[in-house]
């Protein structure tokens, strides 16, 4: 899928960050047992709605462009590494948003199908950097945003892209954190896939947690069909959630 360039103005707004979901446990859909185990499944999800409000006390943005610390990439690679270091000296796990830069189309990229067209070197250069310099410092996470990068990836955005969640950032940029989407209920999202279409692709493309996918309980099914049939590797699912296991069990909030 290779949708048209949308013509864009830079942009100085930004959409806040929330928080990612627990996908809670696969669940049947029939009967009394099915009830039962989906009020259970509420209320833990409720429980764990309230400790990740804990967990990520605050939230920083690295995208180099007017909505963030400055337009200039060296500046806020600086200023976005001494902020995660100091917040990770009080405790606080961070989360750096949203790769691989996408301030200038921030109004529209959530609604229509937005391309950046910048070449590699570049990417590298002004848009790479500070997401390593956040790297560097140890963030926790790290959202994948809806954006074509046309020069490398021209069919998938980058949110559901292989090359670009497990090449470039994994591979290239050596980010061992968690790695999650942009919400996946949003409109450039589910004009161009299915709900599980988008979900099982941003599983294989090497997201840990997809974020507000169209409904949990039905994207935890998805994903677990997917891997009983062979569609997705059990072991990398099991490789994110180790990562997020870890991460918990250093901020002080994993219990048994």
């Amino acid at each position: 899928m290779n949708p048209k360039a949308t013509s864009i103005k830079p942009s100085t707004t930004f959409t806040e960050f929330n928080q990612p979901p627990d996908f809670g446990r696969l669940l049947s859909f029939e009967g009394k047992k099915a009830k039962k185990l989906k009020r259970k499944y509420e209320k833990e999800h409720a429980s764990y709605e309230k400790k990740v409000q804990a967990y990520i006390d605050r939230y920083t943005v690295d995208d180099a462009n007017q909505s963030c610390f400055s337009s200039d990439e060296d500046v806020v690679s600086t200023a976005a590494g001494a902020m995660i270091t100091g917040m990770k000296s009080q405790g606080m796990a961070t989360a750096v948003k949203t790769f691989p830069g996408t301030a200038p189309v921030a109004r529209y990229h959530q609604l229509v199908p937005c391309q950046i067209t910048t070449g590699l070197s570049k990417l590298r250069r002004e848009n790479f950097s500070t997401f390593s310099a956040a790297i560097d410092a140890g963030t926790n996470m790290m959202m994948a945003g809806h954006v074509w990068l046309t020069k490398i990836d021209k069919d998938f955005p980058a949110s559901l892209s292989s090359t670009i969640l497990s090449d470039v950032v994994r591979k290239e940029l050596g980010f061992e954190g968690v790695l999650f989407t942009e919400a996946l209920n949003v409109p450039v999202i589910t004009s161009q896939y299915s709900a599980e279409e988008a979900e099982l692709k941003a599983v294989i493309a090497g997201a840990d947690m997809l974020y507000n996918p169209v409904n949990v309980e039905e994207a935890v099914f998805h994903v677990s069909r997917a891997v009983m049939f062979d569609d997705i590797d059990e072991k990398q699912v099991d490789q994110a959630v180790l990562r997020i296991l870890q991460d918990k069990i250093q901020q002080g909030i994993y219990h048994k």
